[in-house]
């Protein structure tokens, strides 16, 4: 994936995908911050984990409006909105259908970058991935 600029408190950096979900959750501004956020506390989805069924998981809507995602997290299977799946996956859960390639967040591409403040720079970056 292409590296993105965000800003840390004061400091810009330049960040592959992983990273720069992980700096997001700790308050970090991302791109062009278009994306619509939701409520990893929002219990919509893993209500219907008490019935333990993926096909009623699927089809639930969170609060949002957006879909639910059938995850496992070591033995056990939980519907979780987007942001409750992406905290999930940091600690190995598996979700959806597993096609998404998973990046290295310890990749120095993109935040090697960061040294040269250069934003312009860090979007035409790409990481290890080549992607």
């Amino acid at each position: 994936a292409s590296c993105e600029w965000c800003t840390v408190g004061t400091s810009n950096l330049c960040l592959n995908g992983d990273q720069a979900q992980i700096a997001e959750q700790v308050g970090a501004s991302c791109g062009d911050d278009s994306l619509e956020v939701e409520d990893p506390y929002d219990p919509s989805c893993i209500m219907i984990s008490l019935q333990g069924d993926e096909s009623t998981c699927k089809q639930t809507k969170d609060a949002n409006g957006a879909s639910c995602e059938w995850c496992t997290v070591g033995t056990s299977d939980l519907c979780l909105n987007s942001d409750q799946v992406q905290i999930a996956e940091q600690v190995g859960a598996s979700c959806g259908d597993d096609s998404l390639q998973v990046e290295d967040p310890y990749d120095p591409s993109c935040i090697m970058i960061s040294l040269q403040g250069d934003e312009s720079l860090c979007k035409q970056t790409k990481d290890a991935d080549g992607a």
